[in-house]
């Protein structure tokens, strides 16, 4: 992973929200306009003139998007499925949101329900100090972020947590979105205990996990996946069950209180599109009691 600039899962996830927000736009609703914002000046670019070029041949964002084989199709629908579930985290009055590798996520510029919520965004400092120059000019809805920088190749998460202003005492939302399957389960339980070290009674975790199966196309697809991930140099090391992940959690005292996949998304949000193939990614959301 490069340490100057977000991991490359984090800008091809940047990249596909900002796809999929110009195939959105078309309907009159943008997945997440601050996306293209975030991205190196190529990616951005890319974007941005492909935009224009949609102006002109109508269906063109639709056929990039298509030629994603169902990725831009899978980080659409699993933003939208976090999004929703922080916005009831928002309802039940929760006011600390912790984004774990929080990389380019641009919900504390873009989510109108964190008004009143401080955000903490956990990530490498160099990746950090990127985001920041890139968001330096885009509006925060968030009452506050507060970044906290973590070497996570010799500091845990608590350590961070100590020297921000986070309160354990106080509600919070942990996300920890697209991270667990590139970990080995001794560094997702490690993390897990620190999640339910600094959560209070009515503190809620949504987490996103890899299923052995990986995708969803049958299994010949899978080593095709595996081997894509290492060529990026980020190879799939966390796959594990939902009977598995409810066992970390249990050990951490947190519940687990729902579990989702790609289809229940689709449903869930009307999702018509059909992917040639999507990974067997789900979200689980967990909570202290």
């Amino acid at each position: 992973m490069r340490r100057s600039l977000p991991s490359i899962t984090a800008l091809v996830v940047a990249g596909a929200r900002g796809l999929g927000s110009l195939r959105g736009a078309e309907a009159g609703e943008p997945l997440d306009p601050v996306a293209r914002a975030l991205l190196p000046w190529p990616l951005g670019a890319t974007l941005s003139g492909l935009e224009r070029a949609a102006a002109r041949w109508p269906g063109l964002v639709s056929v990039s998007a298509m030629a994603s084989l169902g990725l831009v199709d899978h980080v659409v629908l699993r933003t939208l499925a976090i999004d929703q579930a922080v916005q009831h985290a928002s309802v039940r009055g929760v006011r600390q949101l912790v984004i774990l590798g929080a990389g380019l996520d641009a919900r504390a510029h873009r989510m109108g329900c964190l008004g009143e919520t401080t955000v903490f965004e956990v990530d490498y400092p160099s990746t950090q100090a990127y985001k920041q120059a890139r968001a330096a000019h885009l509006p925060v809805e968030a009452a506050r972020i507060e970044r906290v920088p973590i070497d996570f190749e010799h500091e845990r998460l608590r350590d961070g947590l100590a020297r921000s202003s986070h309160d354990p005492s106080v509600p919070t939302c942990f996300i920890w979105e697209g991270v667990t399957m590139y970990l080995p389960r001794i560094a997702t339980a490690s993390t897990l205990a620190d999640i339910g070290a600094a959560s209070s009674s009515g503190s809620s975790l949504i987490v996103s996990y890899l299923t052995p199966e990986k995708v969803t196309a049958g299994s010949f697809i899978g080593p095709v996946a595996d081997l894509i991930f290492r060529v990026l140099g980020e190879p799939l090391r966390g796959v594990m069950s939902t009977a598995e992940l409810r066992e970390l959690l249990a050990s951490t005292g947190m519940l687990l209180a729902s579990d989702s996949g790609p289809l229940d998304w689709a449903r869930s949000f009307g999702y018509r599109r059909r992917s040639l193939f999507t990974l067997s990614e789900r979200i689980a959301i967990a909570t202290y009691p």
